[in-house]
């Protein structure tokens, strides 16, 4: 098939338009997950604030003012995925990847005044650490969970907990490696012993000793965005 000159040009430009417009897509969806993120992060947190005994007296009008900041500076949100509210005092912990390529957990109040953050590395022993999932122990305001592995949907995945703001770890044994990264985790403050973690893949480990140790659930799913668990 031959094409002349001027159907070359008009080729081109289209092919042109259509990549303005699918990274003009992009950055929308990009935006849109970030308002996402935000607005879910600035409803979690008024209702921790709502159901933590330090909420007695507190007034609700202008209490989210800060929440919603974008930004790479401390206090500030880029694009938040990860998500843990402490079910005491309604603290917020967020996390998310930088531009760099490092992961920065930070700690906000209920009403979300900054409190502190630290950045971990997006790379382990040459190898790259992709961070997923974080949850505060519900017995433990300075007990930490995070979930992470090798890659998304990744082959391999892990699960740590820091007690002293993830300035240091100690990863925990589960008895079946992950078929995939370790992607979420599961928590109830009615019975903060119980704990269950995913792999992005579908398996679903529990705790019933707060972390300490854990088993595979025989029920295997085929993939595991959020786990969600109410006592009977």
């Amino acid at each position: 098939m031959f094409t002349t000159r001027g159907g070359r040009r008009g080729t081109m430009a289209g092919m042109a338009k259509r990549e303005r417009d699918r990274q003009g897509g992009a950055r929308a969806r990009t935006r849109l997950r970030r308002r996402v993120a935000l607005a879910a992060i600035g409803a979690l947190a008024a209702a921790a604030v709502a159901a933590s005994p330090a909420s007695a007296g507190a007034t609700s009008g202008g209490q989210l003012d800060e929440w919603g900041t974008p930004g790479s500076a401390a206090g500030q949100l880029f694009e938040p995925g990860m998500l843990g509210v402490d079910p005491g005092d309604g603290s917020v912990y967020t996390g998310e990847e930088t531009p760099g390529g490092a992961y920065r957990i930070q700690k906000f109040t209920a009403s979300g005044e900054f409190k502190a953050k630290v950045e971990l590395p997006g790379e382990e022993g040459g190898k790259t650490l992709t961070v997923h999932g974080i949850a505060v122990d519900p017995a433990n305001s300075k007990r930490i969970f995070l979930s992470f592995g090798d890659f998304t949907p990744g082959t391999s995945g892990a699960i740590a907990q820091s007690e002293d703001f993830c300035k240091s770890w100690k990863l925990l044994p589960l008895p079946v490696e992950p078929n995939s990264t370790m992607w979420t985790f599961g928590t109830n403050s009615d019975d903060p012993n119980v704990l269950f973690a995913a792999s992005r893949y579908g398996y679903l480990y529990r705790s019933d000793d707060g972390g300490a140790s854990w088993a595979k659930l025989r029920r295997e799913l085929s993939e595991i965005a959020a786990v969600c668990w109410l006592p009977n």
